[in-house]
């Protein structure tokens, strides 16, 4: 992904330090729940900090993590949008939930799509939503202490961002080639 996304440059770095935390041993890699208004560039950030030990997903299930955690190097899931998680029917979501806390928590010891044992890993999950939804949604993140895995990023622009956000689009800025990565 190569889009510069202006403003947003303190976060990346902050969202980059949490995946440095997946390469200390013995340590849980830090997750995230990035919350701001829509349309404010969160899951563009994300998928542009997808690298060799960061895989970029927009939904995640048992079958999709069964995929993922075979990939050795991953230590990290960057998820776009968090309300993705809660679209599926009621057993897919508590499964899906379940298995998150499992992978966040202490290591996710089994395929989280055929139960065979796997070597334990742990995987941390870096996601985004809207603060609204994140309410919503209070029902299913703070049960079993499954928020408590997680730090939480809040951010809004102010005004004159907006303003310099919006010269930067009429000046066709997003256009220059962006190749920064991780």
């Amino acid at each position: 992904m190569g889009e510069r996304l202006y403003g947003l440059e303190l976060l990346r770095d902050f969202i980059r330090l949490m995946l440095w935390t997946g390469s200390l041993t013995d340590e849980r890699p830090t997750s995230a729940i990035i919350v701001s208004e829509p349309g404010g560039g969160k899951t563009s950030l994300l998928e542009s900090c997808a690298c060799d030990t960061a895989a970029f997903v927009g939904d995640l299930t048992a079958r999709s993590l069964s995929m993922i955690t075979k990939q050795e190097n991953i230590k990290h899931i960057l998820l776009g949008d968090m309300l993705s998680l809660f679209g599926h029917k009621g057993h897919t979501v508590q499964l899906t939930l379940r298995l998150i806390s499992q992978m966040t928590g202490e290591s996710l010891q089994h395929d989280s799509w055929t139960g065979a044992p796997s070597r334990p890993r742990k995987i941390g999950l870096i996601t985004a939503i809207p603060p609204a939804d994140l309410a919503k949604q209070g029902k299913h993140i703070k049960p079993g202490g499954f928020a408590d895995r997680f730090l939480i990023a809040r951010y809004r622009y102010k005004p004159s961002t907006i303003s310099r956000i919006h010269r930067f689009i009429s000046e066709n800025k997003y256009a220059e080639p962006f190749t920064e990565k991780p």
